[in-house]
């Protein structure tokens, strides 16, 4: 193929979601910048006011002057305003020898030899400079890595920073900071990706690059859906916990993906060829934002415009997708959201708390989650990082009742546990970051019950609960006369292992919601507690069950409320 043009551009269009544009051989290329400078215009000037306006912000504490030869880290004045763009990427294994720590701070306030710099670093740098912008935030530059205080008092800070940058540029492709925003050398044509159309009866060559190089024609979907789903697979980036939410809260964001660049913000999803849409109101799925990045930055649009309701189900459908997310160190875990979740507070009723990734005007439907049954059950994280009734302590991808198919025909749902306490201590001074302890007291119906067995191939134990009827004790086929066997989800699967190796295994059912299905009688979700054995009356949450109507338990919960602490 002689030229870089997926179809020469006399041809007729051959199909409505074939490519328009020419995509450049090179991602580094004067025509890739100058496409995404239009795309920033094109935000500033027609997107208000979906997107927030260009203006001079405050900001933040330290940032990278590139405005000369030498790039050195400079420390702004409170109240300072001006522009900036953020950077945001994967660290990978290594880290850069420019990184700023105590000792490193004095010298890089001096300046930073370029060759120090990480081939992504001077990447942004380069587009900064391009873009006439004098500064440049990148987190291992700005923060001083081994200070603990600073450290804390910046990543509380994060909200700000991404949420006010001119705009972020997302090393999308690159898994560390060595590769470089873009991939070097040119994009090869791939000859034998050769797709043959007809159009009034004629045929029809059309060659397509590299599949993992370009977004290129993909017959099966419409393109701009499967941009994202491709970069999904192939772009790190879009996998780690840390830039879940430097994406959500930075109005424009500017992605370097393998082959092209792709833009995001509340008015646009596009891409270098030419596919563009307006981003929609959220999907069940929306709290993912990797399916689609370019629903993120909508994500404030559709809970300004929410009731209560559904503003707390976009937080469950948001942690949903961030729990999925990977993390270099575990413990960062609620810090990797802190900004999203302070900003998301906005929207929250007045007088809210947020409870270590919970909120306690909603806190019975927050603790209705559980681990996906569809993945693999790992271990709960070797450091402590948050209460065992927090979905943030179990290391793994959660969903909640309302996403779960085995609730899909549920019509509404009662609290049948109420919130009495809720202490937390904080790591720092960020209410929304880092935790040292916490526990909530709840008063609600509970009955005891005994682990039965651990299936071994799946994330789902046996648990038997007293039960009032012969016939659904044979409907479960149980070995205990006047009990019932519930099939439950694990939280760990440690944490029922370990009870079945005592000589008795007693646990607690609290209930924690009645359900409604189509009408009939109601379901019961119920959470799984194991005593603490020093601590009368304390428990840790292991797992999280739901009783069916025809399993007759109904009345076991009617003796009355106990006061359940768990931790």
């Amino acid at each position: 193929m002689g030229s870089d043009k997926l179809i020469p551009s006399d041809t007729p269009k051959l199909l409505p979601h074939l490519p328009e544009e020419i995509v450049p051989r090179h991602a580094w290329s004067w025509e890739s910048l100058c496409r995404a400078r239009r795309w920033l215009d094109q935000c500033l000037t027609t997107h208000s006011p979906t997107c927030t306006p260009s203006a001079a912000v405050p900001l933040p504490t330290r940032l990278l002057d590139v405005s000369t030869s030498t790039v050195r880290l400079v420390e702004t004045t409170p109240g300072q305003l001006g522009r900036y763009l953020a950077l945001s990427h994967c660290w990978g294994a290594s880290r850069p020898a420019c990184l700023t720590t105590r000792a490193s701070l004095s010298s890089n306030l001096s300046g930073i030899p370029w060759s120090s710099l990480p081939a992504t670093f001077r990447d942004a740098v380069q587009v900064a400079r391009v873009l006439e912008t004098q500064y440049l935030w990148i987190d291992s530059l700005c923060i001083v890595q081994d200070d603990v205080a600073d450290w804390r008092r910046e990543a509380a800070r994060m909200a700000d920073v991404y949420a006010r940058a001119h705009l972020t540029l997302a090393a999308t492709w690159a898994p560390s900071d060595d590769a470089g925003l873009w991939p070097r050398g040119p994009l090869q044509n791939a000859t034998a990706e050769k797709v043959v159309v007809e159009r009034d009866g004629a045929r029809y060559a059309v060659f397509v690059r590299d599949a993992d190089a370009v977004a290129a024609v993909h017959l099966a979907r419409p393109h701009v859906r499967w941009v994202w789903e491709r970069y999904e697979s192939t772009c790190p980036l879009l996998t780690r916990a840390w830039c879940f939410q430097e994406r959500i809260l930075s109005p424009r964001v500017l992605h370097f993906a393998k082959g092209e660049l792709l833009w995001q913000c509340a008015g646009l999803s596009a891409c270098e060829c030419r596919f563009r849409r307006r981003p929609t109101r959220s999907s069940p799925h929306m709290g993912l934002a990797i399916a689609d990045p370019g629903l993120a930055t909508n994500w404030f649009h559709v809970l300004a415009k929410s009731g209560p309701e559904e503003v707390a189900r976009q937080w469950r459908m948001m942690v949903a997708g961030y729990s999925q997310l990977r993390l270099t160190m575990e413990k960062d875990v609620l810090p990797a959201m802190s900004g999203l979740a302070r900003v998301y507070g906005g929207y929250r009723p007045a007088g809210d708390r947020y409870l270590a990734g919970c909120w306690e005007k909603t806190l019975v439907d927050d603790l209705a989650w559980e681990v996906r049954p569809d993945l693999p059950l790992r271990e709960r994280p070797k450091e402590w990082r948050a209460p065992t009734w927090s979905w943030a302590s179990v290391g793994q991808a959660v969903i909640y009742d309302e996403q779960s198919r085995e609730y899909s025909s549920i019509g509404s749902t009662t609290a049948r546990a109420r919130l009495v306490r809720a202490d937390i201590t904080l790591a720092g001074d960020d209410p929304t970051g880092e935790i040292e302890a916490a526990s909530i007291v709840l008063q609600a119906p509970v009955v005891g019950g005994t682990i039965l067995e651990m299936h071994p191939d799946s994330n789902t134990f046996q648990l038997e609960m007293p039960e009032l009827d012969d016939t659904a004790r044979a409907l479960n086929k149980v070995r205990t006369k006047g009990a019932v066997a519930i099939q439950c989800l694990a939280d760990s699967r440690t944490d029922i292992e370990s009870r079945i190796l005592e000589e008795s295994s007693p646990v607690t059912c609290m209930l924690l919601k009645e359900a409604k299905r189509d009408g009939g009688k109601g379901m019961h979700i119920i959470l799984v507690l194991a005593p603490v054995s020093d601590r009368p009356g304390v428990y840790t949450r292991i797992g999280q069950g739901l009783v069916m109507p025809w399993m007759r338990v109904g009345s076991l919960w009617d003796a009355g409320d106990s006061i359940i602490e768990i931790i």
